[in-house]
């Protein structure tokens, strides 16, 4: 009896744990659609400033809180890094820069680790550079070129081997391109115009290559 009560109470909470991990999903899904997805299409409409500004701290508050309720559950690890960097781009739009950084930086912590563990999954190497180029937008922004600089170079590592293993992916190729053309910007900013001018020329070599679709 005692051992059918055990199982039984086990599978309770295995149950209760998976039903936990899905609401934090669809309520990190529906955030995105309802709350940063609405001030993004008010970006560029007149009078909306204070909506969308209202819109993305409600958001920044959903995340926070995200964040900090189920920091260290390892089978959400994967969604805590797109949570975390989520913050940063909200953060990022709110003109929080150091806040942004935080974010971004935590988001590399959890993402480093995901990507070593887990060394044949593209996709989680590509989050992993997708979130070293926004933390270089985030550096260049402050004008802390050098750090700005040493975040594309990491992005692009990632990319490059990406690319290598599976060149006829284009959503490779275009996010290397995007790090690479960050980058160039950063030579440009810091008096470096030949190598501004090569990586913009090699950006635009490597997508005129790209077929349309």
């Amino acid at each position: 009896v005692a051992a059918v009560w055990i199982n039984s109470e086990r599978n309770a909470a295995e149950k209760n744990h998976q039903q936990a991990d899905q609401n934090f999903k669809l309520a990190k899904q529906a955030v995105d659609e309802m709350l940063t997805k609405s001030a993004a299409a008010l970006e560029d409409e007149p009078g909306q400033h204070e909506l969308r500004q209202s819109l993305l701290g409600n958001a920044q508050d959903f995340y926070e809180r995200l964040v900090q309720d189920r920091p260290d559950d390892p089978d959400l690890q994967y969604e805590m890094g797109l949570a975390w960097h989520r913050l940063g781009e909200i953060n990022n739009d709110l003109g929080e820069f150091d806040a942004a950084t935080e974010a971004f930086s935590n988001a590399i912590e959890i993402q480093s680790e995901l990507s070593g563990l887990n060394p044949g999954n593209p996709r989680m190497r590509r989050q992993l550079a997708e979130t070293h180029d926004s933390l270089g937008e985030n550096y260049r922004t402050l004008q802390k070129n050098l750090e700005a600089e040493s975040q594309y170079n990491l992005a692009l590592a990632l990319l490059n081997d990406l690319t290598q293993k599976d060149d006829q992916n284009r959503i490779y190729h275009v996010q290397q391109g995007r790090s690479l053309n960050n980058l160039g910007l950063v030579y440009y900013q810091t008096n470096r115009g030949d190598e501004a001018h090569a990586a913009f020329s090699q950006v635009i070599t490597d997508l005129t290559k790209l077929p349309l679709k």
